[in-house]
């Protein structure tokens, strides 16, 4: 049963993480940059390895990444699912560096013994070389099996990710391939829930899923390329709910809208209707003025489909 005093003060060791321009590269390519058009001169500088190579900011959690707490913090591991993510940046991510995380434990709430309990972890990642803070990250997972172990349960309350009352400004598609899933584990994420069919099956799932992480990569390639005109400089937050399951191979439609200085967006499974991200939010600087057309006719050829 959870302990959720001793969880708070539970300890993790700094982790080190070290990661090359090719990672860079191949995560870009993870994220859906240059697979719908690759002559899209605002994708080539995510997908090209060189002096003019970009990073999306969502790369900090694919190259950070780090799934061994959750076999430290008492729960049963297989009924644990990745349930949302926020990323709050202070720096650009380099197209190459090591980096240190500094860990702990963030939200510990009791659902009751029937919907699970959310637990979430808080880091912090650094530059090696540099010392400077490059982006605070918040994962938050639900341990569906471990609820109860309080005697005052929190009622879920009402959640603000409703999408605006109006048609979005701008809408985005990418094509994901069967083999995603295959491609984004070599960035580190190796759980065999996105891999092997028997994992998936035991988890409830009829083939292996997409990663969400990579879910939001491309989500956050949508709106850098559909509304920052493929420059991630004013980016400062990025947030996001992981309300559904993606096959690999299916289609992802992003539909996006501005809101003050903010660009609130929700993904859509096309193939089966299915909302696979709520609430998403990105904080920026201040966002240019929206494009008149949206890239939702864009070709799906190509792909491994």
């Amino acid at each position: 049963m959870i302990d959720a005093a001793a969880l708070s003060k539970l300890t993790f060791p700094l982790r080190y993480h070290e990661y090359s321009a090719r990672d860079a590269a191949l995560y870009a390519i993870c994220a859906g940059m240059g697979v719908t058009d690759p002559r899209r001169e605002d994708e080539l500088h995510y997908v090209i390895v060189g002096s003019d190579q970009r990073t999306l900011p969502t790369m900090v959690t694919a190259v950070a990444w780090d799934d061994q707490w959750v076999h430290q913090i008492g729960v049963d591991v297989p009924g644990v699912l990745h349930t949302a993510q926020a990323i709050r940046m202070h720096r650009p991510i380099p197209v190459s560096a090591r980096l240190i995380s500094r860990r702990r434990i963030g939200r510990v709430e009791d659902r009751g013994a029937e919907r699970g309990a959310v637990i979430s972890l808080v880091s912090e990642i650094f530059d090696v070389e540099t010392g400077a803070l490059l982006a605070d990250t918040e994962l938050v997972i639900l341990a569906r099996n471990d609820g109860g172990f309080s005697p005052s349960a929190v009622r879920p309350g009402q959640r603000l990710d409703e999408e605006p009352g109006r048609p979005p400004d701008v809408v985005d598609i990418t094509p994901t391939s069967r083999s995603l899933a295959l491609q984004y584990r070599l960035l580190g994420d190796d759980n065999p829930l996105h891999a092997i069919p028997t994992a998936a099956l035991k988890s409830g799932f009829k083939h292996p899923i997409l990663h969400g992480l990579c879910m939001l990569a491309i989500a956050c390639k949508h709106v850098t390329c559909s509304a920052l005109g493929g420059d991630t400089r004013s980016i400062r937050s990025i947030e996001a709910r992981f309300s559904g399951e993606v096959y690999p191979g299916e289609t992802l439609q992003t539909s996006i809208w501005k809101d003050g200085e903010n660009l609130l967006f929700t993904t859509v499974a096309l193939e089966r209707g299915r909302t696979v991200l709520k609430g998403g939010r990105v904080r920026t600087d201040g966002v240019h003025s929206l494009p008149d057309r949206s890239r939702a006719d864009v070709a799906t050829s190509g792909t491994d489909k």
